[in-house]
This record gives structure tokens, sequence and C-alpha cells, in this order.
């Protein structure tokens, strides 16, 4: 890697509404060099603007992610994402009683060669929702689900999960699971332990700032989508300034340590620390303990 000097994953929020100035972002990003982009749309993006961005990752070795709100979806949408040709797609759960999801527009690029997930955050409502229109849901062919946290969820729904979402428990969650037996599931590290039977798909302890980073729609980049300490903007730096810069090489330092109280913890080589950014933003802390975390310190 030129850039990060570990293979990284990068999460970019996209604001369609700034056409130009997300342009000048993706140049900054497609120059990192980074193993894999996932793109987030939170409204249906244009042709016009998705061949200038494929143009620019044309010569990139990046793997492309899209992810797709519901609300995105339209009838152009097969022909975008024929034109973006991404490695995988995700398409994102936002309960809305005003907005249906149109499943006349999920078969057409549900049925290609493309890996699709569905995607939800875990929050209360979400989950909720996903439970009622699941088996309809699954009626098309998605390889398997993927659940997230809300941070991030786009240019107008920055928001922090209240405590009582984040601790609705294992039963809302389990009752997801059993819609998706037999199929893969991946888990953001706050997802409950005792719901998912174990540690979550492809996590390996706190990758924030080292081979993780998210860029939100502002261009404020951040060490990932959980963790809400920015370490710059693409506004006014690029993304190797940022990434040389001493506040993300000391906080990727500090991750890379077991929190002070996880030590001696018996579930340490299960959670691994568990979620560092959400310690920090509700604890102001990342030696404390994961807020969902239910053991003894010893």
């Amino acid at each position: 890697m030129i850039l990060f000097g570990t293979p990284t994953r990068l999460r970019w929020f996209l604001d369609l509404r700034e056409l130009n100035q997300s342009l000048r972002f993706a140049e900054t990003i497609a120059d990192a060099d980074i193993l894999e982009l996932t793109l987030r749309f939170s409204s249906s993006p244009g042709k016009k603007y998705i061949r200038k961005l494929k143009k620019l990752f044309n010569n990139s070795t990046t793997r492309i992610i899209a992810e797709l709100g519901i609300r995105a979806l339209s009838a152009d949408t097969p022909a975008i994402l024929e034109i973006l040709e991404p490695a995988r797609l995700s398409l994102v759960i936002h309960p809305s009683d005003e907005a249906p999801i149109p499943l006349k527009f999920l078969q057409p690029f549900l049925a290609n060669k493309t890996p699709a997930f569905l995607q939800v955050e875990q929050r209360r409502s979400h989950l909720d929702f996903l439970n009622r229109v699941g088996r309809d849901l699954l009626k098309i062919n998605f390889l398997g689900l993927i659940v997230t946290n809300p941070f991030l969820a786009g240019p107008e729904d920055r928001e922090i999960p209240p405590m009582e979402d984040l601790d609705a428990g294992g039963e809302e969650s389990g009752e997801i699971l059993d819609l998706f037996k037999g199929k893969t599931t991946f888990y953001h590290p706050l997802v409950h332990l005792s719901a998912t039977g174990g540690r979550g798909a492809q996590f390996h302890a706190c990758q924030a700032a080292n081979a993780r980073a998210c860029v939100a729609w502002d261009g404020i980049v951040y060490p990932c989508e959980s963790f809400l300490s920015p370490l710059g903007n693409l506004k006014n730096n690029s993304l190797r300034e940022i990434w040389d810069s001493l506040i993300r090489r000391e906080l990727a330092q500090n991750l890379a340590e077991t929190p002070a109280s996880c030590a001696g913890c018996r579930n340490l080589e299960t959670c691994l620390g568990g979620c560092r950014g959400l310690t920090h933003f509700y604890r102001n802390s990342i030696e404390e303990r994961d807020i969902l975390c239910r053991s003894a310190s010893r």
C-alpha cells in the first residue's frame, strides 16, 4: 500500500448534492490506492456522476463496494450499478411508513453475478422493521445479512444510537438470525455476542485509524464509522497528510493495546476489547470496557 502501510478499507458517505466537491474528494481517495472502498449512497446517483467516479478508479486495484439505501432505488439503479461494477452490493434497510420497499426494482440487479447482501443497522426500529418485512425480502436471493451500527447513517441522519437501542438485548437480533438460517451473516462488534453465538465474521480487534477509516459526507475523516473523533478534513488536507499526521499515528498505536479495564478478563479472546469508538463516545475513554460488556473484569 502506497499510503496506509497496511491493507486498508475506507468507507465514504457520498453527498450527491455537492457533486464537484465529492469528485474532488474522489480524486484524493483514488490516489490512496486502498484495498476496498465502500460507497454509501443516500440518494440515487446519476449515470453521468457514476461514469466520472468509475473513471477515477479505472486504473486502481481498489475493490468497490456499493451500499444503497432503499429510498435511493429507482428504475435507473440497474444501469447505474452496471456502470459502477461493484464487487459487492449491500441494500440498506431504512424503515419508513412513507417509503415502502420497491421490490420491483430489486430483482434486476440482484439476479446478476454481483454478490448482494441485506444490511440493517443495529437500531430497535430497524430490527422491528426487518422482522416485519424480512420474509418477503428473503424471496429475493440475498446471500446474507450484514448487521452494522448506525453511526454516520448519511448526510441528514448522523445520529448516535441511544443506549436503549444498543442495549435492546439478544431477542430481536435472534429473531433476525432465524430468518437468515443457512446464509452468511456479518456483524459489527457492538452486536451482542449472545445473539450472534460468537465473534463476528471478519472482526479481529479494533482496526480504527489503522486498517479502517471513514470519510463523511462533509469531507471529515474519522478513524472508522464508530469512532467519531475527527482526524482531519479533506477540504483542508489530502488523505496522505491526514494519515501521516501525529494524531492518527498516536491513536492507531493506542488502539493496538488492550484496554486497561479489560486486562485479565476471561472473555478478552472472544470480544477482543469490543467497540472502542462506542466506548470513547459514551465513556470518553478508550481504556474503559465496551458499554455492552456483561463480564466481570477478572
